[in-house]
């Protein structure tokens, strides 16, 4: 910096020289600049510090109580979760069906389908399955007038009437299993003794034997395969398929509460059910006894227990056979066809099921004579990552669920087999009796049956005139024999006839 100072001028100015060797402003030049630039900073930090004013001085700890906030919000937005958890669970059946209900229960499902959506941004949009082979695939194809379903599907949800409530298992207390392994206290012998003892008298020993069943949790699945094609034109088809396949799962647990599990060789057990050996006990059946007699047997059988029955459990072309039965005036026993009647024989509510094998009966209580556990509800899981779906354009829909059940009271259970329902024919009127035959009239399609000390000695088919006729007489000069009328597997009674003499 070069300074020079003139000695003659009434003013004294200082040049100075920038890096570059040339001459800079004077120093009232930057001061003007100077004093611009400390006012600009003055009004920016007024400006600033109007913007912070509300801002207060403990900064650190406001922010760390405001995280708190979050998280306590946090917290009870996952109870809410389990409060929906919990309500779902305690829906009507036909109410925990539908897909809202499918996925609140299964939290698992929600989960794979934030993964689904996450991984769709990326590379692909659905999680893996292992070793799943197709059983059927579902393709617009294959479904008839595929235009129109396609226009309705809308309504594709509202086709209930495929699928009914599942009582039987409804009725089950489910426990949640914590292993793979389910142990059973099952009751096999119990003797009460208890009574008003004296004083200084010993007090009665009653029996009562336990044993433990031991069982495997096992999988009941199933699935399908759906195009995409079908899924994207048919919007209400994934929530139509999803909930069928539920329904299935559940159908099979109900089988196999009902039949129980024979496992092939090598695999475990995992269902005890309720007509297999040792988990019930029976009636004496009289030859006379009809269906809704044998049914009033078990029902005091079971009661005799202590422990009241709470349903009767039958296929539904039994009880239909049953509510059918007419009295002789023609009239119906259980109720007009029009009223609405719960079904209920002896006082006991009837459960009928299709997983109950037709001709047999199951009575008892079954809320505490069945224990199972489960270690999860149905389960959905949609993927496109199984096998070759990629380039077949499919998605696999899988449905499963992990359990296991037994009887824990069988001497509180009654079951065996029906005896034929219905109204049996009336009984063979004979008009004929002579050595040279044996006529009478008989209910048309009835089998005629004519027996002699328990033997039949004449057989016969009943034709549209309504008449038998045995020629020559079956029936030996002196012999009594009884002639029956049997229609539908019932028996009418007996009209006895003793032999002609020659």
């Amino acid at each position: 910096m070069n300074a020079k100072l003139n000695h003659g001028a009434a003013a004294v100015a200082i040049h100075m020289r920038n890096a570059q060797g040339g001459q800079a402003a004077n120093l009232d030049e930057l001061s003007v600049q100077l004093r611009t630039q400390i006012s600009e900073l003055d009004a920016l930090i007024k400006a600033k510090k109007e913007a912070l004013k509300d801002v207060p001085d403990n900064l650190a700890e406001e922010i760390n109580n405001r995280a708190k906030q979050i998280e306590g919000i946090a917290s009870d937005i996952e109870q809410i979760k389990n409060d929906l958890v919990n309500q779902a669970k305690n829906l009507r059946q036909e109410d925990q069906e539908d897909i809202a209900a499918i996925l609140i229960r299964n939290k698992d499902a929600v989960d794979q389908a934030s993964i689904m959506y996450a991984r769709s941004k990326s590379v692909s949009d659905s999680v893996t399955f292992e070793g799943i082979k197709t059983r059927n695939i579902i393709t617009l194809a294959g479904i008839s007038n595929k235009v129109g379903n396609a226009a309705d599907a809308k309504d594709i949800t509202g086709r209930t009437a495929a699928y009914r409530p599942l009582n039987i298992i409804d009725l089950i207390n489910w426990i949640p299993a914590d292993s793979e392994t389910a142990y059973y206290l099952r009751e096999t012998t119990a003797n009460f003794l208890a009574g008003i003892i004296p004083e200084a008298e010993d007090k009665p020993e009653s029996e009562l034997q336990l044993g433990m069943l031991q069982l495997s949790v096992g999988t009941i699945a199933h699935f399908v395969r759906v195009s995409k094609q079908a899924l994207k034109n048919m919007s209400q088809l994934a929530v139509y398929i999803e909930t069928r396949l539920a329904y299935g799962v559940r159908l099979k647990l109900e089988y196999y509460v009902v039949n129980g599990h024979t496992p092939a060789q090598g695999q475990q057990k995992i269902f005890s059910g309720l007509l297999e050996p040792l988990n019930y006990t029976t009636v004496d059946v009289h030859h006379s006894d009809t269906a809704i007699d044998v049914l009033n047997k078990a029902k005091y059988k079971a009661a005799a227990t202590y422990i009241q029955p709470d349903c009767i459990i039958l296929n539904p072309e039994d009880w239909g056979r049953i509510e059918r039965i007419k009295g002789t005036d023609g009239h119906y026993v259980f109720g007009a066809p029009g009223a609405a009647v719960q079904p209920v024989i002896w006082g006991v509510p009837v459960i009928f099921s299709a997983t109950m094998p037709v001709g047999k009966y199951w009575c008892g209580p079954l809320s505490m004579a069945y224990e199972g556990y489960l270690d999860s509800d149905v389960t959905i899981v949609a993927s496109t990552e199984d096998g070759n779906n990629v380039t077949k354009n499919l998605v696999t829909i899988l449905a499963e669920m992990d359990g296991s059940g037994a009887v824990v009271l069988p001497d509180a259970c009654v079951a065996g087999q029906l005896p034929a329902i219905g109204n049996a024919p009336n009984a063979p009127v004979v008009t004929t009796n002579t050595d040279a035959k044996l006529e009478g009239t008989a209910t048309e399609g009835s089998v005629v049956t004519v027996t002699v000390d328990g033997v039949a000695v004449g057989v016969q088919l009943v034709g549209q005139s309504g008449q038998f006729s045995f020629a020559p007489n079956p029936v030996d000069e002196g012999d009594q024999a009884l002639v029956t009328a049997t229609l539908a597997g019932l028996t009418s009674s007996g009209t006895v006839v003793v032999g002609p003499a020659p």
